[in-house]
């Protein structure tokens, strides 16, 4: 089978006829796209402007509230040491009071308990 060269040239021309339709209807989409984006751009160009101002500004507030933020957490870092120290002592003092006073009174207790029951069995049996 023998296909003339004059026919494949026809079809090559249809083909790249088709290929540059396309090619500038995809041109002129991408034109109407990149008209619409300066015309945002345009429109906005002072809200654009104010907030890159502005980011400077931000930035230094943020910078001011971290290292206030920092401040304040090393204060209540030193508040909780303090705090654990006092928890300590506090600790330490109960312990004091409960080897130096409450168990020598128990032990009085008991005995008092004791010789009240000592004493109620003599009474009884005096009786």
């Amino acid at each position: 089978m023998h296909i003339p060269v004059e026919v494949l040239w026809g079809i090559l021309v249809v083909i790249g006829a088709v290929v540059l339709v396309l090619l500038a209807k995809l041109l002129f989409k991408l034109h109407s796209v990149v008209s619409r984006i300066e015309g945002l751009l345009i429109n906005n160009e002072k809200n654009i402007d104010d907030s890159v101002e502005q980011v400077p500004k931000i930035l230094k507030n943020i910078e001011e509230i971290t290292n206030t933020a920092n401040e304040e957490l090393k204060n209540v870092q030193e508040k909780i040491h303090e705090v654990e120290s006092k928890l300590t002592d506090v600790a330490a003092t109960a312990q004091n009071v409960a080897d130096n006073f409450v168990i020598p009174a128990r032990e009085i207790l008991g005995l008092v308990s004791i010789a009240r029951k000592f004493f109620k069995k003599k009474k009884k049996k005096l009786w």
